[in-house]
């Protein structure tokens, strides 16, 4: 198998990925990336049957699509913790500021107009 055709095949392989995450199909998604690793061993002892400059534009494809994955995946995995937060209770928003217990000091503005 040529270098081309590995190429070709990993950018298509990252486009089947992202579309099971969407789908929520995380078994072909773990099958993927077993695949992606076969491919990218039979990338380092593949025959090169085309130029760099003609295989470049295939690589930024790659690229876009290594990127697409992983941005679908972490949106996923934050939709999970949400989720996982809203089931076990622990997402009540925490106040920022200052503590509770900390109270509003009496305003010392009528100090400033006494005559000692």
């Amino acid at each position: 198998m040529g270098a081309t055709a590995i190429l070709a095949e990993m950018r298509d392989l990252l486009k089947a990925q992202a579309d099971a995450v969407v789908a929520g199909e995380h078994q072909q998604v773990s099958a993927g990336a077993l695949r992606h690793e076969e491919l990218l061993r039979a990338l380092e002892t593949a025959e090169m049957d085309a130029s760099p400059d003609e295989l470049r534009p295939l690589v930024e494809e790659i690229q876009a699509e290594k990127q697409r994955l992983v941005s679908l995946l972490e949106s996923e995995g934050a939709r999970v913790d949400f989720l996982l937060r809203l089931i076990l209770g622990g997402g009540a928003p925490k106040p920022g500021g200052y503590p509770a217990s900390i109270g509003k000091a009496p305003g010392q503005a009528g100090r400033l107009n006494r005559r000692t």
